[in-house]
């Protein structure tokens, strides 16, 4: 197989990707940054490069883009109480992405609370 046609297929999905990050995604309507919108790299820098200075830098995002923030491609930030009760579930069910169930390089452990892989029962325990 040819090197070139491996790197046009990678550039290709990484831009149609990024596309739909930008535009299409259910949370593209939300202000933020744009590298924070396409890629979670942009947390990593944050965290990693500046040693945790992430949650300042959500602050200072705040008073550029207002109460309502996309942090990430999957994440929104909230600053204001108001819209906790429009954002939160009360109903006790959590769906969680897979990233947050499967965390820590184990299957079915989790990120805080079972979520969606326990019973409703068991859920309102958490």
């Amino acid at each position: 197989m040819d090197w070139r046609l491996i790197i046009g297929a990678a550039l290709a999905y990484y831009a149609t990707l990024i596309c739909y990050r930008l535009f299409l995604h259910p949370l593209s309507r939300f202000p933020g940054p744009w590298f924070a919108a396409v890629s979670r790299w942009y947390e990593a820098y944050y965290e990693v490069y500046l040693s945790g200075q992430f949650t300042f830098k959500i602050a200072e995002l705040h008073k550029e883009y207002g109460p309502l923030i996309r942090i990430s491609p999957c994440e929104l930030h909230i600053n204001d109480p108001t819209f906790y009760s429009k954002f939160y579930r009360t109903d006790g069910r959590w769906d969680k992405y897979q990233w947050a169930i499967d965390a820590f390089g184990a299957n079915t452990s989790t990120l805080f609370c079972w979520g969606a892989i326990l019973s409703p029962v068991s859920q309102s325990k958490c």
